[in-house]
């Protein structure tokens, strides 16, 4: 007789492994599929005739590798088992290994694993972006992307989560970005009264800290050496960075995050050139100088100017941001440093996205639909032929492969095991064992396209206590559940663990080992460590940690 544990553990997998509820669903009726799909050809139409004059011939990532790479850049989690298959199953052709070979079918009585096929709908790849973005993860990623782009990696973690969580919300309604920025650089009040005020606790309120950071982050302008001296690199002087700064000198302020101190605007306050000590008028970047009897606080004129339509830098700043989450590293990169001294390497996709992102009212959701959509993000990781006329990777016929962040390879190792209960709502314990996982990988400099992991990584992976309980037969729940269940068979078992870390089937070289393995195992609880080891090869694989 089987307790309650062990029968809600059962009915989990059979869950998992017949499929759960079908991943796409109908897509948004407010959103204008239509005229998505008309960009998105558009911006094909560009690298295909790239490609072509270059002669290469892109292969397309399968439906596993998409799914996975999509789900992952829009929600920041792997898919779950019940996903893939839903993915995977609905019509289509038998699903190939990457040994060219099919799909094995499955016992009989197993439904979905019988005759496992890919949809081969054209619209199938469409339906699964825009129901991602639809999602609430999405919301936490956008969050998490733009709370690093906007606060010093310095800040106190809880001011940071505060400011994550009202981005998280502002996301999760698809505030449009304009309104977003106009928001955080008019803000007012104390941050207990207004969240976004942090933005300006976290640079101390200081005009020249204010000017560097929103140029950077809104704009995608490095002017911070301009500070000190003309900029060595651009067109950018002294004089323009102190002007830009001349916006905040009215805006009094905390000096640190946890001061009570609201955030206003003075009628007084003004910022000296530090080398002539000339008083400077606010001056846009590339702008003429703001009329000195002009009543408007200076904030004000500043988040009209930045978030305008006609503005030079800020679409183009916000899509490339867009199309470096996707493709971890921008058109223009470094991704916060646009300007003539570092042209885009796809000048006139940059400028098609920007003017689309104008013209439906900065609709981020939108530019990422946008660019999910295209044949360059859709892109095998498999390395081209040699020969080529060509860079794959600069010309985005290959989609590079890129590392996991850290918070993506604890969230992976969570949803890999089953705990849905800690990653959407972590208790006490949860929330500290997270906290300590990220501090062991902390390192904010890296690149998506840069190997992330590292000695402490691979040891957190190897012997951590995290990957050691969720291995462990008697204390992962849903390893223990999936040796449990009585109507799996073990290659249905070792398939599932496949598909739960690597969003994958076995290879055929793979089933074989798995079954030799297990088939040697004399008695049950020795089948169970086998199975508890494959678990644990598998989370501790270089697939597991890359979004291919």
């Amino acid at each position: 007789m089987m307790n309650n544990l062990s029968w809600l553990r059962l009915v989990a997998v059979a869950f998992a492994v017949l499929g759960g509820p079908g991943l796409c669903r109908a897509a948004d009726p407010a959103r204008d599929s239509a005229s998505t799909a008309v960009v998105t050809a558009q911006i094909d139409a560009i690298f295909e005739q790239e490609w072509q004059a270059a002669k290469v011939s892109p292969q397309m990532a399968d439906d596993a590798m998409f799914l996975r790479r999509a789900t992952l850049d829009l929600t920041g989690l792997i898919p779950t088992v019940g996903e893939v298959r839903g993915y995977l199953s609905e019509r289509g052709t038998p699903i190939a290994d990457e040994e060219g070979g099919a799909s094995h079918p499955s016992a009989p009585g197993v439904p979905q694993r019988a005759g496992l096929t890919s949809d081969s709908r054209p619209d199938k790849r469409a339906k699964l972006i825009a129901e991602l973005l639809r999602r609430p993860r999405h919301a936490r990623l956008m969050a998490g992307v733009w709370r690093d782009v906007l606060l010093p990696h310095n800040t106190p973690e809880t001011a940071a989560v505060a400011f994550e969580n009202w981005l998280q919300g502002r996301f999760r309604d698809n505030v449009s970005y304009d309104a977003l920025v106009r928001e955080i650089l008019t803000a007012q009040g104390t941050s207990n009264q207004s969240v976004p005020v942090v933005f300006f606790a976290s640079n101390h309120t200081k005009p020249e800290e204010l000017a560097a950071s929103a140029s950077q982050a809104f704009l995608g302008l490095q002017v911070r050496c301009a500070q000190c001296h003309d900029h060595p690199f651009t067109q950018w002087k002294q004089a323009d960075f102190w002007g830009f700064a001349a916006f905040f000198a009215r805006t009094q302020g905390p000096s640190n995050v946890g001061e009570l101190v609201p955030v206003a605007d003075r009628a007084d306050g003004e910022v000296r050139h530090p080398k002539t000590l000339k008083v400077l008028l606010p001056k846009p970047m590339d702008g003429p100088e703001m009329a000195a009897t002009t009543s408007e606080p200076r904030r004000a004129v500043l988040a009209r100017w930045v978030t305008a339509g006609e503005n030079p830098f800020f679409a183009r700043a916000a899509v490339n941001r867009a199309w470096w989450v996707l493709f971890g590293r921008g058109l223009v990169q470094p991704v916060d440093d646009l300007g003539p001294h570092n042209p885009s390497t796809h000048e006139a996709v940059l400028t098609l996205l920007a003017n689309d992102f104008v013209q439906h009212d900065f609709d981020l959701r939108r530019t990422l639909e946008i660019i999910a959509g295209t044949k360059a993000y859709q892109t095998s990781s498999t390395p081209h032929q040699p020969g080529t006329a060509a860079d794959p990777d600069e010309n985005y016929a290959t989609m590079a492969v890129r590392s996991l962040s850290p918070q993506q390879v604890y969230d992976a190792l969570l949803q890999a095991a089953g705990e849905r209960e800690s990653l959407e709502r972590p208790g006490p314990e949860a929330v500290a064992e997270r906290r300590a996982f990220l501090a062991q990988l902390d390192a904010p400099t890296r690149q998506p396209t840069e190997y992330q992991g590292g000695i402490p990584q691979a040891l957190m992976l190897l012997n951590g206590p995290l990957v050691a309980r969720l291995t462990n037969p008697t204390t992962g729940d849903f390893l223990a559940a999936l040796i449990d269940s009585p109507f799996l068979k073990d290659e249905q078992r070792v398939e599932t663990l496949f598909l739960a870390t690597l969003s994958r089937l076995p290879r055929l070289e793979e089933r074989e080992r798995m079954q030799k393995l297990l088939a040697s195992k004399p008695t049950a609880a020795a089948r169970a460590q086998a199975l508890g080891d494959l678990q644990w090869a598998l989370l501790n694989s270089t697939e597991f940690v890359l979004n291919r």
